[in-house]
């Protein structure tokens, strides 16, 4: 992820299995350690969400913002997994 400015962070992710059609993809945010959600209100702004595509997009981006504690967090590492991708194809009538 890159860092975009002050504790917002952004990642891009890539269509790779063709550009055509629109589709949706849902991300959920994991504690990297013990591999389990979450919760919005503890750590993230939000901790789901969906990627959206257009027609012929081939990439979008996926920010992520982590709420302010005022206290230090060190070695923190979280994953940001994407699963359930649905999608249409476009019509050429």
């Amino acid at each position: 992820m890159e860092l975009l400015v002050a504790n917002i962070y952004c990642c891009r992710v890539v269509r790779d299995r063709g550009i055509y059609g629109t589709a949706v993809v849902t991300y959920q945010i994991l504690e990297s350690v013990n591999v389990t959600s979450v919760t919005v209100s503890s750590l993230f702004v939000s901790t789901t969400g969906l990627v959206l595509f257009a027609d012929r997009q081939f990439n979008a981006e996926l920010t992520v913002t982590p709420l302010s504690t005022g206290l230090p967090h060190f070695d923190l590492h979280y994953t940001v997994q994407l699963f359930n991708v649905t999608g249409k194809f476009a019509s050429t009538k």
